[in-house]
C-alpha cells in the first residue's frame, strides 16, 4: 500500500554483494567541495620558483637580516596560506623565500626590504 509518493518513479534495480549488502543501482559520488587549500600546480610551482631564482640573482644573490626573517616567517606562521611551510598562493617554501630580498609575499603581506 504505502503513501502513493513513489508511485511515479522508476525502480531502480540493486544487486546483493556476497557480504550480503544492497549495492545502490547508481554508484554514489563523493561531495565535490572547492578546495582552495590545494596551491598552484607543479608546473605554476616551477615558474614560480624560477621566476624568484631569477630576481635573486638579479638582486645580487641578498638576503634579508634575522630580524626582517624573522618578521616575515612571524607573518607566515599566522597565515591561512601556510601550509605545512609552504605557500599555498605561490607554492614557494617559506623559509626560503622569506630569506631573500627579492621575494614578495603573493598576498603584500610582507614589508618591502628593497625600499626600507
Amino acid at each position: 500500500m504505502g503513501c502513493g509518493c513513489n508511485k511515479n518513479k522508476k525502480a531502480q534495480k540493486s544487486t546483493i554483494t556476497k557480504q550480503g549488502y544492497t549495492k545502490p543501482a547508481k554508484d554514489i559520488q563523493p561531495v565535490q567541495t572547492n578546495n582552495t587549500d590545494q596551491g598552484p600546480s607543479l608546473l605554476k610551482k616551477a615558474m614560480n620558483f624560477g621566476e624568484a631564482i631569477a630576481n635573486h640573482v638579479a638582486d645580487g644573490m641578498t638576503k634579508v637580516d634575522k630580524n626582517e626573517l624573522s618578521a616575515r616567517l612571524s607573518i607566515c606562521g599566522k597565515c591561512i596560506h601556510n601550509h605545512n611551510g609552504t605557500c599555498n598562493k605561490c607554492g614557494c617554501i617559506l623559509t626560503t623565500k622569506a630569506a631573500w630580498r627579492s621575494s614578495d609575499c603573493p598576498e603584500g603581506y610582507w614589508p618591502n626590504a628593497k625600499t626600507e
